[in-house]
């Protein structure tokens, strides 16, 4: 309808992006997602921003990006920005997630995740954003001394939303929910972390 269209215009035109982009310029129409298609990486670095959006494209295989050879998402490395930066290009025909550095194509990719998210389904506003991080080192500072604590799966599910709003620390305040080898009565009673479980946090959070 009229007013159906008019509202996904609008949702279009109001995108919500945590955290705001340093540039974004919105372009006439919008890509129309195939209901087939595949992933394309130029790099193997490259595997572990693929993996989130394979999430959402299940079916879609993922290949070499090789010039010549056509696909609707591409990742790339080569953007000249600021370390972390990236250019998320949604034109006619594709999209482009193009980063300084893997870190980079990272964020692009949680960019393009959250206007996923709120795009009507399988179409996307054309637009270009240029980003990179206004301070290195963007963190959580978690106190798990106090109140519940937390398990292993919970600290991985918050590292994961963490990441997708493009923070890069997680730090956590210890005082007795720590399992001290050499004073064990510390932590009795306390359910508390063991260092196998943040050398376990930590591999997973790289």
């Amino acid at each position: 309808t009229p007013a159906g269209l008019k509202a996904s215009a609008a949702m279009n035109t109001e995108l919500a992006l945590i955290p705001q982009p340093q540039r974004v310029r919105r372009l006439p129409g919008f890509f129309v997602l195939p209901p087939r298609g595949c992933l394309a990486i130029a790099h193997a670095g490259l595997a572990p921003a693929a993996r989130a959006l394979r999430l959402r494209f299940p079916t879609w295989p993922l290949q070499a990006d090789v010039p010549g050879l056509p696909a609707p998402l591409q990742l790339r490395l080569g953007h000249p920005g600021r370390p972390g930066g990236y250019r998320l290009a949604i034109g006619r025909t594709g999209i482009v997630v193009a980063g300084a550095d893997p870190a980079g194509v990272r964020h692009g990719v949680q960019t393009l995740l959250q206007i996923l998210d709120q795009a009507p389904p399988s179409r996307l506003p054309r637009l270009c954003i240029d980003d990179w991080p206004a301070i290195p080192e963007r963190g959580l500072y978690f106190d798990v001394s106090r109140g519940r604590m937390p398990n292993a799966d919970h600290l991985k599910r918050l590292a994961c939303t963490l990441a997708r709003f493009k923070l890069n620390q997680l730090q956590l305040y210890v005082e007795h929910t720590f399992a001290f080898r050499g004073h064990p009565d510390i932590g009795r009673g306390a359910d508390p972390l063991t260092a196998e479980t943040i050398l376990d946090l930590d591999a997973f959070c790289r």
